[in-house]
């Protein structure tokens, strides 16, 4: 089967490659510049604020990472929109962002340089006014969700030593699954849980022109409180960054 669908197979090469960054990646002692990442979302209640918070209260505690706020709402966030090259990232948090014609147009010229990106779950449709983006970047294939309200979140085997998972164990997630059957060739799964009887991707990378991405399904209120999935996420940023960091 084909490695960015069901990953059941992966070459000797590949897995010793993935072993190698994994250990550049995390190698003790090796010091990290602090990042500096733009966090998109909205200003709902119990939407994207909640989530950044925990987020960045997290990176406070265990990682070197600085954060900024460009929720699509606020009006005093103008300069953030402007100069969307300094951060090193963009994270995309969960739920729809309507953003100006302007703001599109900048999030668009950063994807198209390979600028760093992590999204996290309905980021399928986050951008509202770009309906490609989640095919087109993400590399997703967002065909609803499923019925359940609890899954097994499990690491795929032949990607357990992608830099990514390093630090990630599997756990259980409240949230209902996306449904992604067809991922873009160039994914690589990281992460897979079932409903009923059916494996779908709820995490992978991809490059997107120069750059990284990579995109979670995973993101409900309560995997904010699971230690791997912050973990992951942490992960995702830093891998995304590549050499930057």
């Amino acid at each position: 089967m084909h490695a960015a669908h069901e990953n059941v197979g992966v070459s000797s090469g590949l897995a010793a490659r993935q072993a190698c960054e994994a250990q550049r990646f995390m190698m003790p002692g090796r010091a990290q510049r602090p990042l500096h990442v733009c966090l998109i979302g909205d200003t709902a209640p119990n939407g994207s604020e909640d989530f950044a918070t925990i987020l960045e209260e997290h990176w406070q505690t265990h990682d070197r990472v600085t954060s900024s706020r460009a929720f699509a709402q606020e009006t005093d966030r103008a300069a953030e929109w402007a100069e969307l090259d300094r951060f090193d990232c963009l994270v995309l948090m969960p739920r729809a962002v309507r953003v100006r014609k302007r703001q599109l147009e900048q999030i668009q010229a950063y994807c198209r340089r390979g600028g760093a990106i992590v999204a996290i779950r309905c980021t399928s449709q986050a951008l509202p006014a770009w309906r490609q983006f989640h095919r087109k970047v993400l590399g997703g294939d967002h065909r609803g969700h499923c019925a359940n309200s609890a899954a097994d979140v499990e690491l795929v085997e032949a990607a357990r030593h992608h830099p990514v998972l390093q630090g990630v164990e599997p756990f259980a997630s409240q949230g209902t699954l996306e449904r992604n059957p067809k991922l873009a060739p160039d994914a690589t799964v990281l992460l897979t849980s079932s409903f009923p009887g059916r494996m779908y991707p709820v995490a992978w990378v991809r490059p997107y022109h120069d750059g990284r991405v990579f995109y979670t399904s995973l993101g409900h209120a309560g995997d904010f409180r699971q230690r791997s999935f912050l973990r992951l996420l942490t992960n995702g940023l830093r891998w995304t960054c590549g050499p930057r960091f």
